[in-house]
């Protein structure tokens, strides 16, 4: 219950608080939590596995979203409903049966009145047809943030149970919970980031746990037309006190950004993941690079964005070697009032496209359409 104290004071707010409408985002003067996540959770993500960006390319989506904010600088709640094919259904169900994976999420996020203190906190759950009836396929997360003069730090701690899949993902085998505290100094032009958490996740049929410690490091540019950031991250991952096994885990990207005209953007990337076993030596590495353009028309409702990325994972002695392929077209048109303030149409196609050439089976391709409506304000 400790999980949920946090969430459920943050909400309290709500009773003296006078609805308005607002943005479908939180506004800029509202302060917001940064998003360290970004940076110390790719280490996280990629020790779980390096195919999670392909899982959602198979499925067909269907997502409500709403918003709404509570006084102004008060309490900023943004919750979603989505449903899609079960990805992880249980082989043995009946055949020719559709199994519906359920995801409801709600956010909130508060600022205390005279400060600079802000809380963050949201609440997941996954409703699946699962395997195992001792699912609890939910999360946790909250976190603070405090601004003094150039320099913003905080803390940040998640608790995932065993069963819940996140919308772009796999299901977790077994109950997570993350802690991380981070920093950011500004320096006008540039931005330094770093971050330093561990998380602990319990072993699969062992009355053990397994340990992950990490640090990450990010500086970012932006310069008018065009923008950068480097960040790096490292993580040592344990395999529980009764083994000897340990792995690491090296991740660099480069990200840039460059605006030629008002209404087109490039945003190149580049980033090499090196996991090393310590035991066995076995490398493994993976580079991935991709391109995205946004074109958003003067005086017009749509923008429009496209995209293409391709990856790698390989290793010296041949147990790997997966590429993958992918592409992304995305249209958003701003219809204006219709249910809210500021309602949104969103219309995504993506195509995957993996390669295993170590075990064949594995191989796939898959074409996905997703239709979005937003609606923000009230």
């Amino acid at each position: 219950m400790r999980h949920w104290t946090f969430l459920i004071l943050l909400l309290g707010c709500l009773s003296c608080s006078v609805a308005t409408t607002e943005q479908s985002e939180i506004p800029s003067s509202f302060p917001v939590l940064s998003d360290p996540t970004n940076i110390l959770g790719t280490v996280q993500s990629n020790v779980n596995t390096a195919l999670q960006n392909t899982a959602e390319s198979n499925r067909n989506i269907y997502e409500n979203r709403y918003q709404v904010n509570f006084g102004p600088q008060a309490v900023n709640i943004r919750t979603s409903y989505r449903e899609s094919p079960d990805l992880n259904a249980n082989l043995n169900s009946t055949p020719g049966t559709v199994n519906i994976q359920r995801y409801i999420d709600l956010r909130a996020t508060s600022a205390l009145v005279g400060t600079s203190l802000v809380g963050d906190g949201e609440i997941a759950y996954s409703a699946l047809n699962s395997f195992d009836g001792n699912m609890q396929p939910g999360m946790v997360r909250f976190g603070l943030k405090h601004r003094w003069r150039d320099l913003t730090y905080g803390a940040d701690y998640k608790s995932i149970m065993k069963g819940f899949t996140p919308i772009a993902g796999t299901i977790a085998d077994q109950s997570r919970d993350e802690a991380q505290i981070w920093g950011e100094h500004s320096l006008g032009l540039f931005n330094l980031h770093g971050a330093i958490g561990e998380s602990w996740e319990r072993v699969i049929d062992a009355a053990d746990l397994r340990v992950t410690r990490s640090a990450a490091a990010a500086i970012h540019i932006n310069r008018g037309q065009w923008g950068g950031s480097f960040s790096t991250s490292y993580g040592l991952i344990g395999q529980g006190s009764a083994s000897n096994d340990e792995s690491t885990v090296l991740i660099k990207r480069l990200t840039t950004s460059y605006h030629p005209r008002d209404f087109v953007v490039l945003e190149p990337n580049f980033s090499l993941k090196q996991e090393c076993n310590q035991s066995t030596g076995v490398r493994t590495q993976t580079p991935t690079t991709g391109l995205s353009l946004t074109y958003s028309p003067l005086q017009s409702a749509i923008r429009l964005t496209g995209g293409a990325s391709f990856s790698r994972i390989f290793s010296r002695d041949g147990s790997n070697d997966v590429s993958i392929h992918g592409t992304s077209a995305v249209m958003d048109w701003k219809i204006g009032k219709f249910l809210g303030r500021n309602d949104t149409l969103s219309f995504t196609f993506t195509y995957d496209r993996q390669l295993d050439r170590v075990f064949r089976a594995n191989s796939h391709d898959g074409l996905s359409s997703m239709l979005q409506f937003k609606i923000a304000g009230f």
